[in-house]
Parts: structure tokens; sequence; C-alpha cells
């Protein structure tokens, strides 16, 4: 596919008919960290704050909108009532940057969200320094009478950069994903039997030394569901909060893209000026301007469909066009 940088959302967008639909399952306990640890959906699982634990900008640069955890004594504990890993099906969304301090030495690696007891595991987690798996990967264990476990290990994320992840589980089955997109599944994640380990963000209070690991880093935006949310809703919680400026300025880097790969010279330029004037508009807060461009931007697309456009290409564009004209008007 040509177009990348919004085809996530776009597919999202067209799959589900709408863009700012709710979730389809249970919100049971959210934590936007808005200048606190508090339990959202007032169902009472609040945090409280440990050690080096500290309010801190999120990825927006928003202040007082997410916590930074010192790798060394930072924590949150919610407690023993949010016992989601014994439910038969859940979904747990966060977002996470991990800075690489910390402790890397031999263990389960730094944990991000954690309710470990001995011989009962629900854990997600950087890997640690090791011999055998990729330094940094992602890791989703469970454990009751056996482990199981769900990866990514494309790559080292210890790197100074937000990154969003979702852990589905139905029945069974089991997905890891990633940045908006599935990196692993599995057929025996595990059922835990419920039991009274506390739930920590950024650490484990595990009698088993090897699990106790500091998270260095930032941790925001978790929500834990009744149920596992489908792909179209992992899509869309990936890209909830981006402002419509960036998302606009994929739909502008992606025509240029279109222009090249197709050597369609000059072919897209009045696409190009409305798209790049709505976005002057947006930087300059003039939104019912920048509506009006967009409109106009998608007439443009449809009226070049399947000649200079294909069908697909047309689709994205005009899909994610919609995107930016909803978030506007939603504001």
């Amino acid at each position: 596919m040509r177009i990348s940088k919004f085809t996530a959302l776009a597919t999202a967008l067209l799959i589900s008919g709408m863009a700012n639909a709710e979730i389809s399952a249970n919100l049971v306990a959210d934590y936007p960290f808005n200048g606190n640890a508090i339990d959202e959906t007032y169902h009472g699982h609040d945090g409280t704050i440990h050690g080096g634990a500290a309010l801190t900008f999120d990825r927006f640069g928003n202040a007082n909108s997410a916590y930074n955890f010192d790798g060394s004594s930072g924590y949150i504990e919610i407690g023993t009532s949010l016992d989601f890993p014994s439910w038969s099906s859940y979904s747990v969304s966060l977002w996470f940057l991990n800075d690489g301090g910390g402790d890397w030495s031999n263990s389960y690696g730094q944990k991000v969200i954690d309710k470990t007891v001995f011989y009962h595991d629900f854990y997600l987690s950087l890997g640690p320094e090791s011999t055998t798996r990729q330094v940094g990967e992602i890791r989703s264990k469970t454990y009751e009478g056996g482990h199981s476990y769900l990866f990514d290990s494309t790559k080292d994320f210890r790197d100074s950069s937000w990154h969003h992840v979702v852990i589905n589980k139905n029945g069974n089955n089991g997905e890891l994903w990633v940045d908006g997109e599935l990196s692993d599944t599995s057929e025996d994640v595990k059922t835990l039997i419920p039991n009274q380990g506390r739930l920590l963000f950024g650490y484990s209070l595990s009698p088993d030394g090897y699990q106790r690991r500091y998270w260095s880093g930032d941790i925001d935006d978790i929500r834990v569901y009744d149920q596992a949310i489908s792909e179209v809703d992992v899509k869309r919680l990936h890209m909830e909060g981006v402002p419509p400026a960036d998302m606009l300025t994929d739909v502008v880097e992606s025509i240029v893209t279109l222009n090249i790969q197709e050597g369609l010279a000059n072919s897209l330029d009045a696409k190009l000026d409305s798209a790049i004037g709505a976005l002057d508009d947006v930087n300059t807060d003039n939104d019912v301007s920048a509506v009006n461009r967009l409109y106009a931007l998608i007439s443009a697309i449809e009226a070049q469909r399947g000649k200079k456009i294909t069908d697909t290409d047309a689709d994205l564009l005009i899909a994610a066009t919609h995107a930016v004209i909803e978030k506007l008007l939603s504001e």
C-alpha cells in the first residue's frame, strides 16, 4: 500500500463507518492521569502513588497528564479489587515510554502493569538483557498451571518514544497489538484464579525477586475493558487525541507521495493546494475555512477517482480527510 502513515486510521473508519463511535466494550477502569491517579470510571479502583512516581508531560506535551517512574522506587498501586486477569474476557489499553534507565539485570523485565503472586502471573513488561530474546522486547505473560506469552520482538522498545499497547483476551485466545498493528496471537492465554495479588503500574510486589524490576520512563492512559475489543476499536484508541494539524499533515504528505510515485506531475497540485490551505487554516484557528477546504478536497478527489487516482487511494484519502473534518467539528 502506497499510503502508509494514515492507512490504519482510514481502514478503521472505512470498517466502522464513523470516526467518533464509542468502544463496544464496557470501560471498567480508566486512568488518564490528568493530575492524579484516580479511576475516572468512578468504580473506585483509584491508585496510590509510591516512591519516585510523579506527574509529567503526556505524549502531546500536556503537563501533569502522565506519570513518570524513576526506575528505582516509583510505582502506582491499585489494590486487589480489579482482578481482570481472572475474567474470561478483557482488554487492556495503555501508552508507555521507556528511557532505558533502571535495572535490566536477569529478571522478567521492567513491569508496565502487573498482578502477580507465586505461580499466578499476569504482566506486561519490556524484556531484560538476554542472549536468547530481543533486548527491550514487549512481553505479555499469563501463568496458571503453565505459561503463555505474547511477544513483540521487532525492536528494542527502550527508545524514549511513546508506544501504544493493547492486550486482548477472549477465552483462551489472546492478541497483542502494538502501535495500532497486530503483533502476536495465542490460543493458550491463561485465565488466572481470583487472587489477592495487588495490581501495580510500574513494578511488581511478587515474592519472586526476579519479578521485581521498576519501570524507567512514562506511562499514560491505562484502560481496562470487560471484553476483548475489536480491531477498529484498537485503531481508534491508537489515533485518539492526535491533533487535527498532525492528521492533516499526513494527508498532505500522502498527496505528495502519490504525485511522486505515480508520476502524476501537476495532476494533484490543486488537491495539494487545498490540503495545504486547510492546514494553514487549522494552524491559525480558522476551522470553518478549513472544513470548507476539506470538503472541496473530497470533491476533487472524487472527480479523479479511477482516472488519476485508484479507487483504493481515493478511499483512503477521503476517509482520512473525513476524520480531520469530524475532529474539527467535535472540538
